[in-house]
């Protein structure tokens, strides 16, 4: 459902003195509180999600003018209520 947040639980814990960033386990994800503070989201827009999926790869595999064309379509889509679609971009 477009718009809906879906709810993430998190356990975090305090690291302990031997723990570091760089040696998390292959079930963790190592995000600093200073991220959150500075505006990290974890949403994915839309249509990077839509892109990332019909080519098959993860959003994060995207370079730097990937992500800001895709954000400025999404912004465009959203701001003039203009259908701009998959067929469109590609």
């Amino acid at each position: 459902m477009e718009g809906s947040n879906p709810v993430m639980v998190l356990d975090s814990d305090i690291p302990l003195p031997e723990e570091r960033a760089d040696r998390a386990g292959s079930d963790e994800i190592v995000i600093y509180e200073a991220f959150f503070s500075s505006g990290l989201r974890e949403a994915v827009p839309s249509l990077i999600g839509e892109v990332a999926a019909l080519l098959n790869v993860s959003p994060s595999q995207f370079s730097p003018s990937m992500w800001a064309t895709l954000i400025t379509i999404q912004a465009l889509r959203e701001l003039f209520s203009v259908e701009i679609g998959l067929d469109e971009i590609f």
